[in-house]
């Protein structure tokens, strides 16, 4: 449904043919950027970088620390293919020293090589720019921080990734939801919140949405949905918030197996673009480690500058090391290694994922409903005839020593839920087994006191 091989030209060329021609693409970006991102200017030590790094230039400017002190020769890693990645002597010296906001040049190289190869945007190389984060909860925070104010609106999927509830408690403005089914976000509901807002109601300045195995629901939007959607938010002018961290954790339909050739969307928000109103987030937590903690930002130049200058007067930057790390990585894998590790990836997450279903059928079948993922590491139970499962996840916890996430912590207002988000990623196939098992135990519990108490 959203994980086939189609040719990403020829979907480009059919899609865009056929409904964009007349769209304009977006010229100034202020209505959407709050006072404080506006203002931000660039640090004037952080601009002197670009200078510092000119061939034969003698800095006496920036304050960088000697790199003669650093007490590290050489950084070694040794990959699970055999192969050693080792940062030299002259490398780990540019690796340990601060570097741009933007991100280190050869991982910069890395992923816009990376963007143009698996989402081959029809926007030119000027229409969009890479900023590296500190994983992309990183980047999506600061997104956030830079549009919402107290006269804007975001409208989230309800349900929610429950980080996003983290990244926005705090911040000002308003939220709006709609409701998601098996496919993600429901273009038609979206459409009506949206026609029914007036001059007088805060201005609704994007929609936020995870549309390939969306956490919590394990929802894939296919290509004709992320159409509809596109076409309505440049009918209303807003942009577009593409959090995809699980678009290379696609998985074939329980069905069936793997090609062996990776399995992706067959188009993303921020291939289809025309018209610069597609911030996308991606991330290699997921691809390749967690506790690296690097992910990027792609988006307009004009909203990338502001997300950069914040950096500037927080972070700095994401560390130098990890990404040299990682570029070199990538350079040793080339785009063949590259594949083979997802590939690998994607049939360690399938088989785990059809253990999860095995395990379902057998133990919460009558007792609880659900849809079968085909990206991502989730599924999203609904509990028949428990009303709140809060509750019941935090005394499972204690009672039959099994941990979900409660429904209620995936919406926007902590209203109560039926549902339990489930991961399938870190267990055994027996842990995966007994896991489950005691979950249908709890759920019959609680259902058999909730019927005692009626009587």
């Amino acid at each position: 449904r959203g994980c086939n091989r189609m040719s990403f030209s020829a979907l480009g060329k059919r899609f865009f043919s056929s409904t964009s021609r007349s769209l304009a693409a977006i010229s100034n970006y202020s209505k959407f950027l709050t006072e404080v991102a506006q203002t931000r200017t660039d640090s004037p030590i952080r601009a002197l970088q670009p200078l510092i790094r000119m061939p034969g230039v003698l800095s006496l400017g920036g304050g960088n620390p000697n790199a003669e002190v650093f007490p590290f020769e050489s950084v070694d890693v040794k990959l699970k293919d055999g192969a050693n990645i080792t940062i030299g002597e002259d490398e780990v010296k540019d690796a340990l020293q601060y570097t741009y906001t933007q991100g280190y040049p050869p991982f910069c190289t890395q992923i816009s090589s990376f963007m143009k190869r698996l989402y081959n945007p029809v926007q030119g190389d000027d229409s969009w720019s890479n900023l590296v984060t500190s994983g992309s909860q990183d980047g999506l925070s600061r997104v956030f921080e830079s549009i919402l104010d107290d006269s804007s609106s975001l409208i989230v999927e309800d349900p929610i990734y429950p980080g996003a509830v983290a990244a926005l408690q705090s911040l000002p403005g308003h939220r709006l939801s709609v409701a998601c089914d098996k496919y993600g976000m429901i273009p038609e509901e979206l459409e009506a919140l949206l026609d029914a807002q007036t001059p007088s109601d805060p201005m609704v300045k994007a929609i936020y949405t995870i549309p390939t195995g969306q956490n919590p629901s394990g929802a894939t939007m296919p290509t004709d949905r992320k159409k509809k959607i596109y076409e309505i938010c440049s009918k209303h002018d807003i942009l577009i918030i593409e959090d995809d961290p699980y678009a290379l954790l696609s998985l074939p339909p329980l069905s069936e197996p793997h090609p062996g050739t990776v399995l992706k969307p067959e188009a993303t928000f921020f291939g289809m673009d025309t018209e610069g109103r597609v911030v996308r987030l991606d991330s290699l937590s997921k691809i390749i480690s967690s506790g690296l903690r690097i992910g990027w930002v792609t988006a307009h130049p004009d909203i990338i500058r502001p997300i950069n200058r914040h950096i500037q007067a927080t972070s700095l930057h994401t560390s130098t090391l990890i990404q040299a790390v990682v570029a070199r990585m990538l350079e040793h894998w080339g785009s063949e290694g590259f594949d083979k590790h997802i590939i690998e990836l994607q049939k360690f997450y399938t088989e785990r994922r059809n253990w999860f279903e095995e395990s379902a059928l057998k133990h919460l079948e009558g007792y609880a409903n659900w849809d079968t993922p085909e990206a991502g590491l989730f599924f999203w139970l609904e509990i028949a005839g428990v009303n709140d499962t809060e509750h019941m996840i935090h005394s499972g916890a204690t009672d039959k020593k099994v941990v979900c996430v409660p429904g209620k912590a995936c919406t926007i207002n902590s209203k109560a839920s039926p549902w339990v988000r489930c991961a399938y990623s870190n267990c055994s196939r027996e842990e995966l087994d007994s896991a489950v098992a005691r979950l249908g135990e709890l759920i019959k519990e609680v259902r058999f006191h909730a019927r005692d108490e009626e009587f």
